[in-house]
């Protein structure tokens, strides 16, 4: 029998595809060998000497038209993409680095470090007898239902509006806070609650010996990695419940309880409006704000005022 060949028309067909790609690279060619082209006929026309050439070329309008242009465009995303990038490696080395030394801390313990520190005696009757405080700062711990509801919102409203919506950083703050402490600044809200909880719960000594400064800037990445893990392990009620029971109100007091025991001679639960936004205030410079500071008086009174204000835009 005869057999039927097809050679040619395989022949054709290969014929065919190089010739497809033949065209496409012959036309990317002719674009690359005009660009080209067009650039040598632009640098021609800039002037001869290096200096001038640079200054020629950052003329402000010829600056503009270039980032105005296509190609600008181009070279703005890519800039962006780049720098999107170097953040993301740099904060998961930073991750990686700090989070070494956070092993020893136990976030899920929290709550069992907040207590209090006063022992109370009693007689048969069950009778209170005396308070033995001691000698340094002391702690007063209630259950956070027993905290008048008015605390939990003032406190929010002059520390960290948006608590109930970030998930224990707020990069706003973060910038801000970067940006102060390497001016040797004080930090202006840089802070959430749950980071400030962190900070006197875990990061106290470190804090103190730190300052505010550079030096500070470990410290604060330690704190972020333990406020986002925090928020994790807890509720927001817990962590302002947790973060009201261990924040300072001036002198040697901690916690909201004691506070308004001292100042008010009532139980937190008790207090009203006038008297949350007072106690409210204080955290942000216990020393200056301590309602027993003559000279930091009439600066706490404003502050109650922010306080208040806050409340009512909130």
């Amino acid at each position: 029998m005869g057999r039927k060949f097809t050679v040619g028309k395989k022949q054709g067909s290969t014929k065919k595809g190089v010739s497809v790609y033949s065209n496409l690279a012959r036309k990317r060619q002719v674009k690359k060998d005009a660009k080209a082209r067009k650039k040598a006929e632009y640098l021609a026309t800039l002037p001869k000497h290096p200096l001038k050439r640079l200054l020629y070329r950052l003329h402000p309008k010829r600056v503009a038209k270039y980032w105005f242009s296509r190609q600008g465009l181009f070279m703005f995303l890519k800039i962006i993409g780049v720098c999107m990038l170097l953040l993301v490696l740099t904060g998961t080395a930073l991750f990686a680095y700090f989070r070494k030394d956070l092993d020893q801390i136990n976030p899920d313990t929290l709550s069992q470090r907040v207590r209090t520190t006063v022992t109370k005696y009693y007689d048969r009757n069950n009778k209170l007898l005396w308070e033995d405080k001691g000698d340094g700062d002391y702690t007063l711990v209630v259950d956070h239902k027993n905290i008048a509801p008015c605390m939990d919102q003032a406190t929010v409203a002059i520390e960290d509006k948006d608590f109930y919506k970030h998930g224990g950083i707020s990069p706003t703050g973060i910038m801000r806070a970067f940006i102060s402490n390497s001016r040797g600044n004080d930090v202006q809200g840089g802070s959430t609650l749950t980071q400030q909880l962190v900070k006197l719960v875990f990061l106290r000594d470190e804090a103190l010996r730190s300052g505010r400064g550079l030096a500070g800037i470990p410290r604060k990445i330690k704190e972020i990695i333990l406020a986002v893990e925090v928020e994790r392990m807890y509720s927001k009620e817990q962590i302002l419940g947790l973060y009201l029971n261990e924040s300072p109100y001036g002198g040697r007091r901690n916690g909201v309880e004691s506070a308004a025991q001292t100042y008010f001679g009532k139980s937190s639960k008790d207090l009203n409006l006038s008297e949350c936004a007072l106690l409210a205030a204080i955290p942000n410079n216990p020393s200056a704000y301590n309602p027993y500071n003559i000279a930091g008086r009439n600066a706490l009174l404003a502050r109650q005022r922010k306080v208040i204000d806050n409340m009512v835009e909130m």
